[in-house]
């Protein structure tokens, strides 16, 4: 049984005992080549982070256990390490149901998620789901581990013969053109040649870079270009590159702008694509703290196909994973989505009067494909966040906005309200 509900009392003994059977070295060595990537280089340091947030949870264990020989008490009530402990405590929970044949390969699968984040999302979201399923009252089994089938969870008691049920993480890169990491080193070396002039604006300042395609792979040529974006700020004017690479100078008012908002926060995401014109970019500020900012935006002249890359990984696993012989659904972890930015995309699609989002459209094509009778439903997840649930009561939780087909030759009334609220 997957075990849902953790104690801090516990975190001491599951750590160590995830430390035998996965072995510190696969997160301790992550943690040190990312420290050696990234030095000197604070944008990406703090994304690599984000990014490997369970190696870095994990290895802040190792440091406190040898300098305690356990974990001490206080370690246990730091929520950051929360979501580390419940991987390896579901971990430990799943592994003690397997053969030994599927403990070493889910093992190795743990193995390699520390080395790729996405596949530790994947990890996460299956646990993720899962959980609530449990919650729900449900049977849970893993079809891939015991080989039984190609998709991710089995739910038994549902429906007339069960619900098959394929997890799927999306990341904020995946459809885009330009990667944050990719941005984001671009934004150091950007920085290096803008800082000295933010600092001296007396206004603000847009500098939008646009570029065809995808920024330049190699270090000289994403140096020459960085170096292209200083001179066109130094002259004070728009210019365009003979590589079909342009660079737009816009003034804008500070004073309607004094702050650009707080870090991270829905008001600087505005701010900047008010003053850019652009949507949604990786963007840096420089010199807000001042009488002056500066905004520097890179963004591709080709289209990003974030809903193709998913509904293409929808349609794939419907037609390869799912067994087409049972009722099956698709949920799709959305990793760059608040749970309160997915309420608010299913809320616009409730207004009558209004235009259903790009969203609905791709799940309603989706679904009235002829080769999809056997799917009852696609779901979209937003990534979780902890919440406080009472007095020493943490929770994990999101949002989610589910499709169902109810005209599925596969349909029963157990799918209606899966995802609804539970007492």
């Amino acid at each position: 049984m997957l075990q849902i509900d953790l104690y801090t009392r516990d975190f001491p003994t599951v750590f160590a005992r995830f430390r035998e059977t996965v072995g510190e070295r696969h997160w301790t060595k992550r943690v040190m080549a990312i420290n050696s990537e990234a030095k000197g280089q604070p944008y990406l340091r703090d994304y690599l982070r984000e990014e490997n947030a369970i190696a870095f949870a994990l290895d802040r264990c190792s440091a406190r256990t040898s300098r305690h020989a356990a974990i001490p008490p206080q370690g246990s009530n730091d929520r950051s390490l929360y979501p580390a402990f419940r991987l390896a405590a579901q971990t430990l929970s799943l592994l003690a149901n397997s053969s030994l044949g599927q403990r070493k390969r889910f093992v190795r699968r743990i193995h390699g998620a520390f080395k790729n984040p996405d596949d530790m999302r994947a990890i996460q979201l299956e646990f993720g789901i899962a959980t609530h399923f449990v919650r729900r009252g449900y049977l849970i089994s893993w079809p891939e581990m015991e080989e039984s089938g190609d998709f991710d969870l089995m739910l038994h008691g549902i429906g007339r013969d069960g619900l098959e049920v394929e997890c799927k993480s999306a990341s904020v890169d995946k459809g885009r053109k330009i990667h944050k990491r990719d941005a984001l080193v671009f934004n150091h070396l950007v920085r290096q040649k803008l800082e000295g002039a933010a600092h001296r604006l007396n206004s603000g300042l847009a500098v939008v870079l646009t570029i065809p395609d995808r920024l330049p792979t190699a270090f000289r040529d994403r140096q020459h270009l960085a170096e292209q974006v200083g001179h066109a700020v130094l002259v004070g004017k728009s210019v365009a590159f003979g590589d079909g690479s342009d660079v737009r100078l816009s003034e804008f008012d500070i004073e309607r702008y004094p702050d650009l908002g707080p870090p991270e926060s829905p008001q600087l995401r505005q701010d900047i694509d008010h003053v850019t014109g652009t949507r949604n970019r990786e963007a840096m500020v420089l010199g807000r703290r001042g009488a002056g900012a500066l905004v520097f935006v890179t963004q591709s002249r080709q289209e990003d196909t974030f809903l193709r890359y998913v509904f293409n990984s929808v349609g794939e696993a419907a037609r390869k994973q799912l067994s087409a012989k049972r009722a099956g659904v698709v949920l799709v972890g959305l990793a760059g989505i608040s749970a309160d930015e997915l309420v608010q995309t299913a809320q616009q699609d409730k207004i009558p009067t209004g235009d259903p989002t790009a969203l609905r459209i791709a799940v309603s094509k989706f679904l009235s494909g002829s080769a999809t009778d056997h799917v009852v439903g696609v779901g979209f997840l937003s990534r979780n966040e902890l919440t406080q649930k009472g007095h020493g009561h943490v929770s994990s939780e999101g949002s989610a906005y589910y499709f169902p087909k109810t005209e599925s030759s596969f349909w029963h009334d157990d799918f209606s309200g899966m995802f609804g609220k539970t007492e």
